[in-house]
């Protein structure tokens, strides 16, 4: 099976290659590449790995399945016969042109529109750090203040409390037991 399975991925890649077949959707995936051979894509992913072990990298099936992927078929161009068909292929190249170029200009409005929200998150972020350092500033100043009211009355205290040459607390000696 597997035997049967590699030689049809190989004449499945070679056929997309030359251009016999083209996938779907007009990308060449992994699945193309599958639903080409009539495998599964598990059994192409094992067997172009297996493959590309047995051989060495750059020179296995994986190998080849990524060059076609990056690259594209190599299809000759045939110069058409007739008026219609350099017509018919010249607006199909301009259908095809068209889009790219719209899928290049929404990509770039989505680039502006990400760094505009971006922009204005920046900022949010920005101010409410500030607010908060502000914040923090102000209370800081508040807490440093109390604790200097605090060291005040507590001071007043000891010096009402204790006189100065009197020591509140006399610690004993410690016994041979303690020791």
């Amino acid at each position: 099976m597997s035997d049967n399975a590699h030689k049809s991925i190989e004449a499945a890649i070679n056929r997309l290659q030359s251009g016999v077949c083209s996938p779907k959707k007009g990308r060449i995936t992994a699945g193309s590449v599958a639903k080409e051979a009539h495998v599964s894509r598990a059994t192409l992913y094992r067997i172009m790995m297996s493959d590309e072990a047995a051989k060495g990298k750059g020179l296995g099936l994986w190998s080849r399945f990524e060059k076609l992927r990056d690259n594209g078929a190599t299809v000759p161009r045939i110069a058409p016969e007739t008026i219609e068909e350099a017509l018919s292929a010249s607006k199909s190249e301009n259908k095809a042109l068209r889009s790219k170029i719209r899928d290049l200009e929404n990509f770039g409005t989505q680039q502006v529109k990400l760094r505009s929200q971006m922009t204005y998150l920046f900022h949010r972020v920005v101010k409410r750090l500030e607010e908060t350092i502000k914040n923090n500033e102000t209370s800081y100043k508040e807490l440093e203040s109390k604790l200097a009211e605090e060291r005040k009355k507590t001071r007043k205290r000891q010096d009402t409390e204790f006189p100065q040459n009197v020591t509140p607390f006399k610690p004993r000696p410690p016994s041979k037991f303690e020791k």
